[in-house]
């Protein structure tokens, strides 16, 4: 079989990161897989990880449809000879790849808002053509039904880890809290923030804090890391910049705090630290609904707002300050390696491409 995997946009982050992630998984099944890009947008770093992956990555006419518009693409183009058997869109972002004639996927990655009209019509858009839809957790997939009259198979096939995040490393020396993401309106650093003061003021035996997340210059989310800058300036955090493998970081905190004023469609940072020993508090909302029952005891949820966060890192402190217990670690891994890892996504995938006659 013969998969096209169309990719939003170039850059290093989101659907993008996981195009690449998902064509390997289907080159491990045995089938043709590659990337198309849109043509004309810049680079930031897609090639890169797609050679590594030996996954090629091709450039084409994308029309690219999100809540803020259409961009991209030329539907006057003439239509291309047909080149895959099975194209995916992976994101909800994409509508259309110019040319595309075959049965097409849609991978919904982001959270949907039935209220919009616009997303309502994404939706449309996608229903017209698509097979299928998978979600990466239950509540997209709510949100799918509740933003569309389509009647699709579907799946909800979870976003998985690579094996070295469950690789056992040397015990560390673990202390603090941290947040890891990109600094974004919605992300919630400075709730995080106004929640650790409210917590600790200036008390001298407070934990440290540490942010991961800060992004260059040229980034659209600069401003919201200057913000954050100052405050961390002040307060003597910590404030770092993104990396490609932030596990030695996770490996040194002891708890993880993820507190997104929207739904997170599934929750991959809470995953991560989750496989590398530390505790998570989180808001509620989108995949972390789904993965809260699945790790009691290491994975709390609290209601949204700086209040109870506030209340949760007391909590937490007054505990001890601590990460994953070694039993509890093991537990954890163990979870992971059942039903989030590419084994695990692969079986999913086959039985998805196998109802659907694919």
């Amino acid at each position: 079989m013969r998969i096209e995997i169309v990719c939003p946009s170039r850059e290093l982050f989101g659907s993008d990161r996981s195009g690449v992630r998902l064509a390997a998984l289907m080159q491990s099944v045995g089938a043709e897989a590659w990337l198309l890009a849109p043509s004309g947008r810049p680079e930031r770093g897609l090639s890169k990880l797609a050679s590594e992956a030996r996954v090629e990555m091709r450039t084409g006419p994308v029309i690219v449809v999100s809540s803020r518009g259409a961009h991209g693409g030329s539907a006057v183009l003439r239509p291309a000879p047909a080149s895959a058997d099975l194209t995916i869109y992976n994101s909800a972002a994409v509508a259309a790849r110019v040319g595309a004639r075959g049965p097409s996927l849609l991978v919904l990655r982001e959270w949907l808002d039935p209220a919009s009209v616009r997303h309502r019509l994404l939706c449309a858009l996608h229903a017209r053509r698509a097979r299928g839809v998978v979600a990466v957790s239950s509540p997209v997939a709510r949100q799918w039904r509740r933003s569309t009259r389509a009647s699709l198979p579907g799946a909800v096939i979870p976003n998985w880890l690579d094996d070295h995040w469950l690789a056992e490393g040397e015990p560390a020396e673990r202390e603090g809290i941290l947040f890891v993401g990109r600094l974004s309106s919605w992300k919630g650093q400075l709730v995080l923030a106004d929640a650790f003061e409210r917590a600790f003021g200036r008390s001298v035996a407070r934990p440290s804090l540490t942010f991961l997340g800060a992004e260059g210059p040229e980034s659209h989310f600069q401003r919201h890391a200057e913000a954050l800058r100052a405050r961390c300036t002040a307060r003597h955090w910590r404030l770092l910049p993104q990396t490609r493998d932030p596990r030695p970081v996770f490996r040194r905190a002891a708890l993880v705090v993820l507190p997104s004023l929207r739904p997170e469609p599934f929750g991959n940072v809470v995953l991560e630290a989750l496989a590398s020993g530390c505790r998570v508090i989180a808001f509620p909302g989108g995949g972390i609904d789904d993965l809260a029952p699945r790790f009691p005891g290491v994975l709390e949820v609290v209601p949204r707002g700086v209040e109870p966060l506030a209340n949760a890192l007391r909590r937490w402190h007054h505990a001890g300050g601590p990460a994953q217990s070694s039993v509890e670690q093991r537990q954890t891994r163990d979870k992971i390696a059942a039903d989030f890892t590419a084994p695990a996504a692969r079986e999913r995938w086959r039985d998805l491409l196998g109802r659907l006659a694919l």
